[in-house]
């Protein structure tokens, strides 16, 4: 029962890499049905649990046990909520457009106190509420087990710069595509 349930967590893990395309130097496509471009806005809801899955500080060549230990997080957090959502990011996409009206506006009325009041950590309470801009895409993984591209974006007018894994991002709905 094992071998089975890990060849499927396999499986929806080589599906959900293989579904991003770039389509040129500035469009990402995912799932087929939901296409970002450099300079589109993301605003950045609360995390999922205690630190964001799937936003972190982007930094150059950072190879360390830490962010190794951060991706098997976000793998078993993507492996975990598979069968809970849905598989068609249109449908997330969808959803969040119809919700979004009253998310962005109780995202933009939290007050700093009420920021700091929540039970999450130092780092996400720095970007609770904020709006990112992508400003380039990263091609990740390998031609053997698949290419996935991670979105980096900044606070317009900051040097600071974070990198989303943008499909588990919205499945988890740690952001929302303005």
């Amino acid at each position: 029962m094992k071998t089975i349930t890990s060849l499927l967590c396999l499986m929806i893990l080589a599906s959900a890499l293989k579904a991003q395309k770039l389509v040129n130097d500035s469009t990402l496509m995912i799932n087929d049905s939901l296409q970002i471009q450099i300079y589109d806005q993301i605003l950045v809801n609360v995390p999922h649990s205690f630190e964001f899955v799937s936003i972190e500080e982007h930094k150059r060549h950072n190879v360390s046990l830490s962010n190794l230990g951060k991706v098997g997080l976000a793998a078993g957090a993507t492996i975990g909520l598979a069968g809970v959502t849905s598989e068609n990011l249109g449908i997330v996409h969808g959803g969040i457009k119809v919700i979004s009206g009253s998310t962005v506006l109780s995202g933009a009325g939290w007050t700093q106190e009420a920021i700091n009041n929540m039970k999450v950590s130092k780092n996400a309470k720095h970007i609770i509420g904020k709006t990112l801009r992508i400003v380039s895409f990263e091609k990740k993984g390998s031609k053997r087990d698949g290419y996935a591209y991670e979105v980096i974006t900044n606070v317009p007018g900051e040097k600071k710069r974070y990198k989303i894994d943008i499909a588990q991002a919205l499945r988890l709905n740690e952001i929302i595509i303005l």
